[in-house]
């Protein structure tokens, strides 16, 4: 049984441009009742029956085979229609924890050769990439030099966490 290199896709989004249109139509029915929201809806949806008929396709060639009205359709709902007007205030950012550019190699060597392979998600993978001793050593070396710098183990480990995803998410985007 031959292992196929692309990565499953957990996650479909819709096109900038649909999603552009669904935030323009919530915008102005924010404030409907959800029937009346409901009826707006339809007839949207059959004015764009192209767009929609595009993106459908587009999802589909990347392995989506849910219902795309019904996603849209929560998307505008539950998402844009909920989503406040006034910006958020920018909070002050943490430092930037660097890691060594060999270390994000190696977990791009993981994600390849390992985790798209055996067709693990994301969170199967990280736990398959720390349990691995020659990983897993380099790791305790990060922690060790970053808690001399006063960070905390907990927070050091949430970024290399936060950052394998990433480097999953990167190498999945660059091979689809």
């Amino acid at each position: 049984m031959s292992k196929s290199t692309n990565p499953e896709i957990y996650r479909f989004k819709l096109s900038c441009n649909t999603l552009a249109l669904i935030e323009k139509f919530t915008n102005v029915h924010k404030y409907d009742d959800s029937d009346i929201f409901r009826d707006h809806w339809e007839n949207w949806t059959k004015e764009n029956v192209d767009i929609i008929r595009r993106e459908k396709v587009l999802l589909e060639e990347m392995g989506y085979n849910g219902n795309l009205e019904e996603k849209m359709y929560k998307s505008a709902r539950y998402y844009f229609k909920n989503k406040p007007n006034e910006k958020k205030q920018s909070k002050q950012r943490r430092q930037y924890i660097h890691f060594d550019k060999s270390f994000l190699v190696d977990m791009d060597k993981h994600v390849i050769e390992v985790a798209f392979p055996e067709k693990m998600k994301p969170a199967t993978a990280y736990n398959n990439f720390t349990s691995r001793q020659e990983y897993s050593n380099k790791i305790d070396t990060i922690v060790g030099e970053f808690e001399i710098m006063g960070w905390l183990e907990v927070n050091i480990l949430k970024k290399i966490k936060k950052t394998y995803k990433n480097r999953y998410f990167i190498q999945q985007k660059r091979l689809i």
